[in-house]
C-alpha cells in the first residue's frame, strides 16, 4: 500500500482551519524513528497464506491489537471492533502515520497523528506512550468517551469506505483524502476478512507425514534415493542438512528459479539475513509456504547452528496459532532417513531464540 507522506511537500496547508483540531489531516512528510515491531500473532482466521497480500508489521499488530485488545493487556473500554469496524481505522492510520507510533510532523504525534492537548493526555496515561499497544489503547479510551460519536458511526458503517469516511469525521476530524483512507480500507478489510475461519496451506502439493526420507520429491526435484540431491547438490558435503531441505522445498514450492542458496554460515539465523534483503519479509508471525528459523528447542538444534523448516500449514490452536513444519536432518547427521514434519504451537515456540519467520516476497504475488 503506498503511502500518502510525500502530499505534504505540495499541499503544507491542506486543513489549515484544523491545526489545531484533533489528528492531523495534514499528510506531511513524517520523522520515523526506527525500532523493532513487537512481538505479536492474530488468530489463524487472519493468517496470511500464500498469494494473500503481504501486511507490514506495524499493520498486522495493531489488527491484532483492535480484534483482540485482551490478549495485549489493552483495556478495550467495554467496546468490541468487528473488522469491518477495524478496517475503517487501519485505513485512516495507513495514510496518517503509516502504523509509526514515533511518526512525527512536528505538532502531531503517534499512529492517529494526535494534537498537542490529545497528544499531551496520551503521553500523562501510558509509561511508555511510544510503544503500539499504548497508543491503541488510547483508541479505545477516546473511543469510549469524548470520542464516543465516531464508536457509533464506525458501528453503523456498511462497507469498508463508510467505516474510514465515519473514523476520518468523527474521530480523525478531517475531509481530506478521503479516497485513499476508503482504498486503504478496503485492501485492510479484505486482508481481515480472506480466512473467515480453518487455516491454511500453501498448495495442495502438501508434504507427506508419513515417511521419513526424501523420495517423495523425485519427480519434481530430481531426488529419488540416497547420494542425490537434486537442485542444490552439496556435492555430498554434510548430506542432508536442514538448509538443504528448506532451498529444495522453497524451489518445489515456487519454482525451481525462485531461489539462491544465500550462503550465510548458519541455518538459524536465516531470518534475520532475510530482515537486512530487499524483497524478503522478515517477522514474527508464520505465513504457509514460507519459512521459520531460529535457535533451540522445540524448533531444532541450538548455537551455533540452528534449524530452518518450512512452515506447511498455519492453524487456529487453543491459545494463538499453531503451524505444522517440515524439515530436514531430524537426527543431526545430515542422513538420508531425517525428513520429518511436526506441528509447534505459539507458546511451544516462544522460547527459540531469534525465532522468524520469513518469505522471499515475489513468493506470493
Amino acid at each position: 500500500m503506498k503511502r500518502l507522506w510525500i502530499l505534504g511537500l505540495f499541499l503544507p496547508g491542506l486543513c489549515l482551519a484544523l491545526l489545531f483540531l484533533a489528528p492531523l489531516c495534514a499528510l506531511s512528510l513524517l520523522e520515523e524513528a526506527s525500532s523493532s515491531p513487537p512481538s505479536f500473532s492474530l488468530p489463524a482466521s487472519y493468517a496470511s497464506c500464500g498469494g494473500q497480500p503481504s501486511k507490514s508489521s506495524g499493520e498486522t499488530a495493531l489488527a491484532s491489537m483492535l480484534l483482540n485488545p485482551g490478549k495485549w493487556g489493552i483495556n478495550s473500554m467495554g467496546l468490541t471492533l468487528t473488522p469491518l469496524m477495524a478496517s475503517g481505522i487501519l485505513g485512516n492510520l495507513e495514510v496518517e502515520s503509516g502504523f509509526s507510533p514515533k511518526a512525527s510532523n512536528g505538532s502531531h504525534f503517534g499512529i492517529a497523528q494526535w494534537d498537542g492537548s490529545r497528544w499531551s493526555r496520551l503521553v500523562e496515561s501510558y509509561k511508555d506512550p511510544y510503544l503500539l499497544s499504548s497508543q491503541a489503547a488510547f483508541i479505545f479510551e477516546e473511543l469510549s468517551s469524548d470520542f464516543r460519536g465516531a464508536y457509533l458511526a464506525l458501528k453503523s458503517a456498511t462497507s469498508p469506505a463508510s467505516a474510514a469516511g465515519a473514523f476520518a469525521l468523527k474521530y480523525e476530524i478531517c475531509s481530506q483524502a478521503l479516497f485513499e483512507r476508503e482504498e486503504e480500507a478496503k485492501e485492510a478489510f479484505s486482508f481481515l476478512s480472506s480466512f473467515s475461519g480453518g487455516g491454511c496451506s500453501f498448495s495442495n502439493s502438501s508434504a507427506p507425514s508419513s515417511i521419513s526420507n526424501y523420495s517423495w520429491m523425485c519427480s519434481s526435484m530430481r531426488v529419488c534415493k540416497a547420494g542425490e540431491f537434486g537442485e542444490f547438490d552439496w556435492q555430498g558435503k554434510g548430506g542432508y542438512q536442514c538448509y538443504w531441505y528448506w532451498l529444495t522445498r522453497e524451489a518445489m514450492l515456487h519454482g525451481k528459479n525462485s531461489i539462491k542458496n544465500p550462503g550465510t554460515p548458519d541455518a538459524g539465523s536465516l531470518g534475520l539475513w532475510a530482515a537486512s534483503q530487499r524483497g524478503w519479509t522478515s517477522g514474527s508471525f508464520p505465513r504457509a509456504g514460507g519459512a521459520v528459523s531460529g535457535f533451540g528447542s522445540p524448533l531444532g538444534s541450538g548455537p551455533p547452528f540452528g534449524h530452518v523448516a518450512v512452515v506447511e500449514k498455519v492453524e487456529q490452536g487453543s491459545s494463538g496459532w499453531k503451524i505444522e513444519i517440515s524439515g530436514g536432518n531430524f537426527y543431526g547427521n545430515g542422513s538420508w532417513n531425517g525428513y520429518y514434519t511436526q506441528w509447534l504451537t505459539e507458546a511451544q515456540l516462544s522460547t527459540v531464540k531469534d525465532l522468524r519467520f520469513f518469505w522471499k516476497n515475489s513468493w506470493f504475488k
